[in-house]
């Protein structure tokens, strides 16, 4: 899988490793940041959440059972998703 990153808008989050067995970073080349995170199961239940105060924001995934989740960041109106899996 690689990163998770659209190739259509350079401005996206990147999310990586994915997979991942421990954490998952998020990275932003981006002046404006998403003001937060959310980490929803297959079952669409919150995970996690947290803020994004940096370029570099680590997720710590160790704790996730192995399967597949989605993370979602935004800002007013402008929201991101990506899934990543954690084995």
């Amino acid at each position: 899988m690689g990163t998770n990153k659209p190739a259509n808008n350079p401005d996206a989050l990147r999310l990586y490793p994915n997979p991942s067995s421990t954490a998952v970073n998020l990275t932003s080349a981006h002046a404006v940041l998403p003001e937060s995170y959310t980490v929803y199961n297959r079952l669409g239940q919150v995970v996690a959440s947290g803020r994004i105060g940096s370029q570099t924001t680590a997720i710590d995934a160790a704790a996730y059972n192995t399967s597949v989740y989605f993370y979602k960041s935004g800002r007013r109106a402008v929201h991101q998703n990506i899934a990543f899996v954690k084995n």
